[in-house]
C-alpha cells in the first residue's frame, strides 16, 4: 500500500516540523506580494533561525542540568549514574552543535549579503 504525502507528514514529526518552518518562511513572501529575491529569502531564513536557535540552546542547557541532577541524585545506583551522564553528554553536545550552526548561519549570511 502506497502511503500518501499527508500520512507521512502526520507520522513523521521531524518532516512536519521542517514543512511548517518552510511554510512559515515562504508564506509571507507570497501573501504580502513582495518581490521574492534571494536577499529577502536569506533574510527570512536567518530571522527564523535567530528565533529558533536560542530556544534550542536553552533545551540543551536544560537537558545538561537535568542530567547533572540525575547524576547527583543517583546515590550510587550505576544505572542512574549512566543515565545522568548520558543526559549531560547529549545536552552539552546539543549546545555545541546549536552554537556552531548559529555561527555557520551568521557566517554564510554575512558572506552572501555582506550585512
Amino acid at each position: 500500500m502506497k502511503k500518501s504525502f499527508f500520512y507521512l507528514l502526520a507520522t513523521n514529526y521531524l518532516l512536519l516540523t521542517v514543512f511548517f518552518l518552510l511554510l512559515t518562511v515562504l508564506f509571507p513572501l507570497s501573501v504580502f506580494a513582495q518581490d521574492i529575491t534571494f536577499t529577502s529569502l536569506v533574510n527570512n531564513v536567518a530571522d527564523l533561525i535567530n528565533i529558533i536557535i536560542p530556544f534550542l540552546i536553552g533545551v540543551g542547557v536544560f537537558a545538561a542540568l537535568a542530567g547533572m541532577l540525575k547524576y547527583i541524585a543517583a546515590g550510587g545506583d550505576l544505572e542512574k549514574l549512566k543515565e545522568g551522564k548520558t543526559y549531560i553528554i547529549y545536552g552539552v553536545l546539543a549546545v555545541f552543535v546549536m552554537v556552531s550552526f548559529w555561527g555557520l548561519v551568521a557566517l554564510v549570511h554575512k558572506s552572501l549579503l555582506g550585512t
